[in-house]
């Protein structure tokens, strides 16, 4: 694994940004987020029926940042309108911060896009006449959290407003009260409907897990997987290869790893993960610097990645979320929802045999000629 090659002859697969030794400013345009983004997009402009969007895949894949990516691609497309009016607010990016305490904090969410929509009076908001008259509140809110929340539907609808982003979105599930996911899930349904928005949920595979709580909440949602790179993949080992490649181009040092010859290596440490992959690497050329190396070294990676019980963690959350967000087939949702024929079920029900394709024989016990001087097979003698 001590293969080294010349930073010069690497591919960029990255944007051009200022070296330096994070890596939080670089955008890597890969295959995984490209193909999240496109479905994301899709759903924005022509998911009729979804109120609720989640985008969903495992800590460190680059959730956050394919976030702020499509966040400045709506501001340009809306940048003629908003400075025709003023008023305009298109979209609006919040973050659902863990508040410390087991209940989610609504009021400070609300607070949050309340400013994010401009209203420069949000932290003084006080009861209205109209909010006075209306003390209706979900389960979780306090009647302060529910009058914030019809300033909030008020302030979107003056906006213009048509999506809201809440990243982190799992801490409002987590904080709910025990069963109570689906109530919380209510709230939000609750301001989209009301504010005529669409929500995009970005976090954890958790959000997956609470989404199952509600019929009519699964109805209202789509989905959108952004996955990690696959180990056993052609496609994705090379994509993965080039990620790791375009960062080391961006190192700024003469000589880095081969990551072709060193694949196992490095997917291991980022578990497939390119946000995993870019705060390895700021480590690892915090590492040389600190040696005033101009080199770049598979040691410097290996002293520098992620414990085994980071990994550990990691990569079981992610199988446990793989397999809630597999991609669905043709054949398991008719088999989910047309299951066994009538005739079948009938069958099992009555005892009776099951219909059987043409040309195959319903089960029989045939009749076995008896043995010489012997009782007949299959017989039954006292």
């Amino acid at each position: 694994m001590g293969a080294q090659v010349n930073a010069q002859n690497i591919a960029p697969t990255v944007q051009e940004v200022p070296r330096t030794t994070g890596f939080g400013a670089v955008i890597i345009k890969h295959a995984q987020q490209l193909a999240a983004l496109d479905r994301l997009k899709f759903l924005l402009d022509h998911g009729e029926g979804y109120e609720l969007i989640c985008l969903v895949g495992p800590s460190g894949v680059g959730k956050s940042t394919l976030a702020s990516r499509l966040l400045e691609n709506l501001m340009a497309l809306n940048r003629q309108a908003m400075i025709e009016d003023a008023d305009y607010v298109p979209v609006i990016s919040t973050a659902a911060a863990a508040s410390g305490h087991r209940a989610f904090d609504w009021k400070s969410l609300y607070l949050e896009a309340l400013i994010d929509l401009g209203d420069p009076f949000a932290e003084d908001r006080r009861p209205t006449p109209e909010s006075r008259e209306r003390q209706l509140k979900h389960v979780g809110e306090s009647l302060t959290a529910a009058t914030l929340r019809l300033r909030l539907v008020r302030e979107f609808k003056r906006r213009q407003a048509k999506y809201w982003f809440i990243d982190e979105a799992q801490h409002i599930l987590m904080g709910a009260r025990a069963g109570g996911a689906a109530d919380q899930y209510d709230v939000l349904k609750s301001i989209a409907q009301s504010a005529g928005v669409k929500l995009v949920l970005i976090g954890t595979y958790q959000l997956l897990v609470h989404l199952q709580v509600s019929a009519q909440l699964a109805r209202r949602t789509e989905v959108v997987h952004f996955g990690r790179y696959g180990a056993f993949d052609a496609a994705d080992k090379s994509n993965f290869a080039s990620c790791v490649n375009g960062l080391l181009l961006r190192t700024g040092l003469g000589v880095v790893p081969d990551a072709r010859e060193n694949f196992d290596f490095f997917y291991s440490g980022a578990v497939g993960c390119v946000g995993i992959l870019k705060d390895w690497c700021a480590r690892a050329l915090s590492r040389a610097r600190m040696d005033d190396r101009m080199e770049l070294t598979v040691e410097d990676f290996r002293r520098t990645r992620l414990s085994g019980l980071a990994i550990k963690r990691i990569i079981e959350d992610i199988h446990a979320g793989e397999e809630l967000a597999s991609p669905d087939t043709d054949r398991h949702i008719q088999s989910l929802v047309l299951g066994a024929s009538p005739i079948q079920k009938l069958g099992s029900l009555s005892g009776k045999g099951l219909r059987r394709e043409v040309g195959v024989r319903n089960p029989t016990r045939d009749s076995v000629p008896s043995t010489p001087g012997g009782l007949p097979v299959g017989g039954a003698h006292d």
